[in-house]
C-alpha cells in the first residue's frame, strides 16, 4: 500500500495548484496547462488505473472509479482544469477517510501470538529434556508442570492437578484429573504436576486442529460489501448513459450545435460525480465506528457496522461471555445455627487453595479461630476434611461423603457440608452472571433477533443460565467442533448470524460466522483477532450501543444518497439554464461540504440512550 505520508503529500501539492489555477487568471497558457496536467496526474494516476484494472481483471466496466475519471477528463476536456484537480482530491480524501477507520481500529488490537505450548518437558533415559512440542511421538513419556500448557493431547499415568479447560470446552469450574486420565492440549494446569503418555502428535492434537480450523473458516466469512460500493453498481452506468443521451439525441436533432450539447453533457457529469456521496458515506461510517470506539468496541472496518443493520440470529458462548466465569454459591440450605456452620466451612475451606474453596471464603467471609484447626486432608477431586476443636468437618462432593460412609439421602446439590458424619449444610456452585446480560438479551429479543446460547459447559449449567435470561433455544457439553457445525447449519436458515465469545473453542466460530464478536478483556489472543468486533470492556450493554450507532449510520448514509441526488438535480437544471459550470462546481463541492458537516453532526455530536 502507498505510504499514507506521500499520499498526503500528494493532495497538498494538487491542491495548492489547483488554488493557483483558480486565482491566477492571466498565467501563460502553456504554463498552466503544464501545472494543470502535473497536478491531475499526480492525484489522478491511481484512480484512472484502479478503473481499467476493474475493467479488464474484474470485467466491471461501469465503476464509480471510471466515472470520476471520466467526468475529470471532461472538465479538463472543456478547459476546466482546477474543477478536474478538485474532483480527484475529493476523491482521494474519501479513500483515505475509509483506510483510517480500518487503519486506526486495527491499531487499538493486540496482534496474535501462537498461544499453543511452546516447549515440553520430555523424559529421556530417565531424565527430563526441553523439547519442541512439534518433536513428541506417541507413546513418549512427558512431565507437565504448574502453569504450564498441555502441549498435546495425551493420557495421565502419574500425579493429580486442578486443570483449567475453559479456553478449549468451555467449562468454568477447573477439573480435578487424576491418573488415567485423558487430557487435551490447550489446556492450563493451575495446581500440580501431570507425568503424562502422549496420545497424539502436535499436529493431530486438539489446540492445533483448533488453529486449522480458525484457518479453513476463512472461506465461510461473509463478503460484506460497503454501502456505497453497491449504491456505485447502480449509480454509475445510469450516469454514463444518461450522459451520452444528453449529447446524443439533441445532436441528431441539431447537429449545429454538437459543441453545446457535449457542453451540457459534459456539466452533467461533472455535477453527477459521485464525490458528496463517496466522501460523506465513508465519513459517517468512519465517525460511527469512532463512536463505537466510545463505548469500548473496536470495529474492524465498515463493513461489519454495516452488517449489524442485517443481524437476525445471535449465538452465544455461555463462560466469560454472558457470564463473568466466576464461581457463586446458590441454593444455601443450612441446619442448625447459620453462624456456627459458617464457621465451620470456613475454617475447613481455609485450608485450601481450590478456586471453589476461594468463592466460598470470597462470598461468605465468616471469621473462624486457625489455632482450632488440625488434621488437615485434601482429596483430590472430592473435597477437604479437617478437625476444628473437637468436630470432624468433611466439606466436598458426594464423592467425599461416600469415602467417609455418609450414606443418608443426599439432596441435588454440588457440595455438602457434614459435621461428625451428619449433613448440615449443602449448595450449588453456579456460574454469575454479567450485570448488562438480562438487558442485552431482552434488547435483541424486542428486536425479533433469534437468540441462541451454545457451551461446551454441562447442559444443567447452560440450561440454569438460559432460563434466568429467558433464552429457549441453547445446548451444552458442545466441543468447539459441535459449536462450529450448529453454527454453519443456523448460518443456512438465517440472513445475518452473528456470534460472541471469549475462549480459544470460540475462534472457529466467531472466525466463521457473518460477524464475529470477541470478548477483548477476557478473550484470548487468537480469538481477538479472527473477530469483525471486539469489546474493550465486558459490558454487554456496549453492544446494544453499537447495533443503535449502526441503524443511526445507515440512516444518515441513505439519508446523504438521496439529498445529494435531488440537490444534484436541482444544480443540473440551473447549471444547463444558466449554461455555467461553476454551478456544477459548486452543486458538486458546496454539496460535499454541507454533507460532511451534517454528518459530522448527525453522528460523532450524537449520544446514545438504552
Amino acid at each position: 500500500m502507498e505510504n499514507s505520508y506521500l499520499k498526503y503529500l500528494k493532495i497538498l501539492v494538487a491542491g495548492v495548484v489547483a488554488i493557483l489555477l483558480m486565482f491566477l487568471k492571466n498565467m501563460n497558457n502553456a504554463l498552466k496547462l503544464s501545472l494543470a496536467i502535473f497536478a491531475y496526474l499526480l492525484i489522478a494516476y491511481e484512480t484512472i488505473i484502479n478503473a481499467f484494472k476493474k475493467i479488464f481483471k474484474e470485467k466491471e466496466i461501469f465503476n464509480e472509479n471510471l466515472l470520476m475519471t471520466v467526468a475529470s477528463i471532461g472538465a479538463f476536456a472543456i478547459g476546466k482544469y482546477e474543477e478536474a484537480i478538485f474532483v480527484m482530491l475529493l476523491n482521494e480524501i474519501g479513500e483515505i477517510l475509509e483506510d483510517l477507520s480500518v487503519q486506526k481500529s486495527r491499531e487499538t488490537i493486540i496482534r496474535t501470538i501462537d498461544l499453543r505450548s511452546k516447549v515440553a518437558h520430555l523424559y529421556t533415559n530417565n531424565t527430563l529434556q526441553d523439547v519442541a512440542p512439534k518433536s513428541l511421538k506417541v507413546g513418549d513419556k512427558i512431565l507437565i508442570k504448574t502453569g504450564e500448557l498441555v502441549p498435546v493431547d495425551c493420557l495421565t499415568i502419574k500425579g493429580e492437578a486442578s486443570l483449567d479447560t475453559s479456553s478449549m470446552t468451555g467449562e468454568f469450574m477447573p477439573q480435578m484429573i487424576g491418573t488415567m486420565q485423558n487430557i487435551i492440549s490447550g489446556c492450563t494446569v493451575i495446581s500440580g504436576n501431570l507425568t503424562c503418555i502422549v496420545k497424539k502428535t502436535y499436529e493431530d492434537s486438539s489446540a492445533n486442529k483448533m488453529i486449522e480450523l480458525i484457518e479453513n473458516s476463512e472461506n465461510n466469512k461473509s463478503k460484506a460489501e460497503l454501502f456505497i460500493t453497491k449504491f456505485s453498481k447502480i449509480y454509475t452506468p445510469i450516469i454514463f448513459i444518461f450522459a451520452l443521451l444528453l449529447f446524443l439525441i439533441p445532436t441528431i436533432i441539431n447537429i449545429k450545435n454538437i459543441e453545446q450539447f457535449g457542453y451540457i453533457a459534459l456539466m452533467f457529469l461533472v455535477i453527477s460525480c459521485p464525490c458528496a456521496i463517496i466522501i460523506s458515506v465513508p465519513l459517517a461510517y468512519f465517525l460511527g465506528i469512532g463512536q463505537c470506539a466510545r463505548y469500548g468496541l473496536v470495529i474492524k472496518g465498515a463493513n461489519y457496522l454495516e452488517k449489524m443493520n442485517e443481524i437476525d440470529c445471535f449465538v452465544f458462548d455461555k463462560t466469560g461471555t454472558l457470564t463473568t466465569g466466576d464461581i457463586s454459591i446458590k441454593n444455601f440450605e443450612f441446619i442448625g445455627q447459620k453462624e456456627y456452620v459458617l464457621e465451620l466451612l470456613c475454617a475447613a475451606e481455609s485450608c485450601s487453595t481450590h478456586p471453589i474453596s476461594k468463592a466460598i471464603l470470597k462470598q461468605f467471609n465468616t471469621n473462624y479461630d486457625v489455632s482450632k484447626i488440625s488434621n488437615i486432608q485434601e482429596i483430590a477431586g472430592s473435597g477437604i476434611a479437617i478437625n476444628y476443636e473437637n468436630e470432624r468437618v468433611l466439606v466436598g462432593n458426594e464423592k467425599l461423603l461416600k469415602k467417609y460412609q455418609i450414606t443418608q439421602n443426599l439432596p441435588a446439590k454440588d457440595v455438602f457440608l457434614a459435621i461428625n458424619d451428619s449433613i448440615v449444610a449443602s449448595f450449588n456452585l453456579s456460574d454469575t452472571l454479567k450485570d448488562g446480560a438480562h438487558m442485552f438479551i431482552q434488547f435483541l429479543q424486542n428486536q425479533k433477533i433469534l437468540c441462541v446460547l451454545l457451551s461446551g459447559d454441562r447442559l444443567e449449567n447452560v440450561k440454569t443460565i438460559a432460563n434466568e435470561l429467558n433464552i429457549t433455544n441453547f445446548e451444552g457439553n458442545l466441543l468447539p467442533i459441535d459449536k462450529y457445525e450448529k453454527l454453519q447449519k443456523l448460518k443456512k436458515d438465517t440472513k445475518c448470524t452473528a456470534f460472541i465469545g471469549d475462549g480459544i473453542n470460540d475462534a472457529p466460530s466467531i472466525r466463521s460466522a457473518d460477524l464475529g464478536f470477541a470478548i477483548g478483556v477476557t478473550g484470548s489472543d487468537i480469538t481477538i483477532e479472527n473477530a469483525d468486533v471486539v469489546l474493550l470492556k465486558s459490558d454487554l450493554k456496549n453492544i446494544v450501543f453499537a447495533l443503535k450507532i449502526a441503524k443511526r449510520t445507515r440512516i444518515v448514509s441513505i439519508f446523504n444518497i438521496i439529498f445529494a441526488l435531488i440537490i444534484k438535480i436541482v444544480f443540473l437544471g440551473l447549471a444547463i439554464w444558466l449554461e455555467q459550470l461553476w454551478i456544477a462546481v459548486l452543486g458538486d463541492v458546496g454539496l460535499s461540504i454541507f454533507l460532511v458537516v451534517l454528518t459530522y453532526l448527525t453522528i460523532a455530536k450524537k449520544h446514545e440512550k438504552l
